[in-house]
């Protein structure tokens, strides 16, 4: 896993998912912990998903610096990592 990177992870959910949407009226998509965030960015990306069920999401709150500002400050190829979720008020 060391070598996969997001691209990958992507790609591989992007794949899954036309294959059952060619196949299924209806999709929702049920993820795990990292397969939560990957489940997300596939749920921004295709609005026609009828449902999320996560579990343990890995999903950063925190208002982030675009990818594209980013990777020019960092002299890397822009990427398409997950958008950040909205989050409620904290308790406290």
């Amino acid at each position: 896993m060391i070598p996969t990177r997001w691209p990958d992870w992507s790609a591989a959910a992007e794949s899954a998912y036309t294959k059952l949407a060619a196949n299924c009226d209806d999709v929702a998509v049920v993820a795990l912990s990292m397969g939560g965030t990957l489940a997300s960015w596939l749920a921004e990306h295709h609005p026609e998903i009828r449902g999320l069920a996560l579990v343990n999401p890995f999903i950063d709150p925190r208002p982030r610096v675009s990818a594209t500002s980013c990777a020019a400050c960092s002299g890397r190829e822009p990427t398409s990592p997950p958008a950040s979720a909205p989050t409620s008020p904290r308790r406290g």
